[in-house]
């Protein structure tokens, strides 16, 4: 693992709207074909939005150069919102407690 690639986390958000409608759920992860688990997820409602965020460590699967990042999401419906963020967290970091 590359220096830069450690305590590095990729979160994955779904949108659904309206909320009851067209669930959609990330059922898969992948990074450079290594099938991972969620280290956290949490879904929460608004009026207007059902929100799903899961949490992947990454950075212990990443490889110096280009890597693949792949994800599979399904639901009822064609349309949802999706964002990808990175992240990195300090070791300590309340966020981290409890965490592998």
């Amino acid at each position: 693992m590359h220096e830069d690639a450690e305590n590095l986390y990729l979160v994955i958000s779904l949108r659904d709207s309206p909320p009851e409608e067209h669930r959609h759920r990330l059922t898969a992860m992948y990074v450079n074909a290594q099938p991972l688990e969620p280290l956290r997820s949490r879904s929460y409602r608004t009026i207007l939005a059902r929100s799903t965020e899961v949490v992947f460590e990454v950075g212990r699967f990443l490889k110096p150069g280009l890597n693949l990042v792949a994800f599979e999401v399904v639901g009822s419906f064609h349309g949802f919102d999706l964002d990808v963020y990175e992240m990195r967290w300090r070791e300590g970091a309340p966020w981290r407690q409890g965490a592998p």
